[in-house]
């Protein structure tokens, strides 16, 4: 998991949060990370990812596999 840094041509940076699986490195969800702070949006999965069923964190997060 990791926020993904892609600078345009403007000087503005873009930032992507990317969930990838550990097993296999497949990318599992990317979405922009553009509301609010980048960092609060990584906390938040986290916390998801250490307390929620695989089945709840792919509801509420919309993951299509």
């Amino acid at each position: 998991m990791a926020l993904v840094r892609a600078a345009g041509s403007d000087v503005e940076v873009d930032a992507d949060l990317c969930i990838r699986r550990r097993a296999s490195g497949v990318e599992v969800l990317r979405t922009a990370a553009d509301l609010g702070d980048p960092h609060c949006l990584l906390e938040t999965v986290r916390r998801d990812l250490e307390t929620k069923t695989v089945e709840e964190f792919v509801r509420e997060w919309r993951v299509l596999d």
